[in-house]
């Protein structure tokens, strides 16, 4: 039987079809989220995590940029690794009148902001208090 190349065409559209139609989501597909993949690999981020660095100076956000009006307000800092290299960093889970200079931080990922209810939440580096 010779397919003219319409017919082997509609052959090849039916077969994907059946195909598509035969795919079932694997139910274990959530356990390759980035969020997971991070976790699992804890050495990626090994260069910054293994790392203490020191408070110089900080400031209060009372008004942030576009977006970020749900989380002010917030501290950000300027912090130094033991090598000398400053960074500016916002600094987490500490009262913004304890903080002093001196104060040893170390680094964690933990949630930016997220894009509406529905969106994208993005983590980021920030650093805690020891």
């Amino acid at each position: 039987m010779v397919l003219l190349p319409s017919q082997e065409r509609r052959k090849k559209l039916l077969f994907n079809l059946l195909k598509a139609q035969s795919f079932k989501p694997k139910t274990n597909m959530h356990k390759s989220s980035p969020s997971k993949i991070w976790r699992k690999f804890d050495t990626r981020y090994s260069i910054i995590s293994n790392q203490k660095a020191k408070l110089i100076s900080w400031s209060k956000v009372e008004s942030g940029p576009d977006g970020f009006d749900l989380y002010t307000p917030y501290t950000v800092g300027i912090l130094e690794f033991e090598d000398g290299t400053r960074f500016t960093a916002q600094v987490t889970d500490s009262d913004y009148d304890t903080l002093k200079y001196g104060d040893v931080f170390v680094p964690f990922f933990k949630k930016y902001y997220e894009d509406g209810s529905d969106g994208v939440i993005h983590y980021g580096l920030k650093w805690r208090k020891i």
